[in-house]
């Protein structure tokens, strides 16, 4: 190779150096430019993913706490069932109790209306014979009553001569009572009063007070319902008032 040739080498190399030098700086740059687009873009990705990630962590935790509340609305709601579940037998078993007790009345009643109607029939025969035992009663009593009123006539002029003569008084304080009092039967006291009162209510008389009362009131009493002599007991009534008399002088 001769000189010149040589020269025009060695400037030529000298010539592309620099711009060997130049392109590598470009390429370079460009190679930095390309990784920072891809650093921003890896970051974006990984904000993007990171956002999407705590979206779903947020909308994971919120559906966790409505599944929760969910539950719990759903244990309180399953509660509340056991309990009214719990009420709802309770009322079965009363209801159950209380038909059961009034299955045992109704046939407790159905056995008493049985045995009334059992009985019935004895209690209408005993109904009729106390109604003829009141008729008799009855016919006995206006018998009585037409025996005494037919007394009473005959005993009218007997009693007048006695309210007069012997200090007889006949009154009445109340209904079917009579009270006689006799006076001139103590010579010491000849207004002393010896008094009887008499019960008219049933067939017979009867005592209902006596002052003072003669040792024989109740044999003068039985003669009195067995004659019906009024008249006469007022007579032997007098003569048991004087008796009295007599043993009190005695005494």
């Amino acid at each position: 190779m001769t000189t010149p040739q040589k020269k025009l080498i060695s400037r030529t190399a000298s010539l592309e150096q620099p711009m060997l030098d130049e392109h590598r700086v470009l390429k370079l740059e460009g190679a930095r430019n390309c990784m920072a687009a891809l650093q921003l873009a890896l970051d974006a990705h990984s904000n993007d993913i990171r956002e999407r990630v705590m979206k779903r962590k947020a909308e994971h935790a919120k559906a966790l706490n409505e599944e929760k509340e969910n539950q719990n609305r759903i244990k309180e709601e399953m509660d509340m069932l056991k309990k009214k579940e719990i009420e709802i037998v309770k009322d079965i078993q009363r209801e159950a109790q209380e038909r059961e007790e009034m299955n045992g009345q109704i046939q407790q009643y159905q056995r008493q209306i049985r045995s009334l109607s059992t009985t019935r029939g004895g209690l209408i025969a005993e109904i009729e014979e106390y109604r003829e035992r009141i008729a008799k009663q009855k016919a006995v009593v206006e018998s009585e009553q037409k025996t005494l009123d037919v007394q009473a006539s005959k005993n009218a002029p007997e009693l007048a001569f006695c309210e007069q003569m012997l200090g007889l008084k006949l009154r009445s304080d109340k209904p079917d009572f009579i009270v006689l009092t006799f006076s001139q039967i103590d010579d010491r006291q000849p207004d002393r009063r010896f008094s009887i009162e008499l019960d008219l209510r049933d067939t017979d008389y009867k005592v209902a007070s006596c002052d003072p009362p003669p040792h024989n009131l109740d044999a003068l009493i039985r003669e009195l319902n067995s004659s019906r002599g009024f008249y006469t007991f007022i007579k032997r009534l007098r003569a048991a008032f004087r008796g009295v008399v007599v043993e009190e002088k005695r005494a």
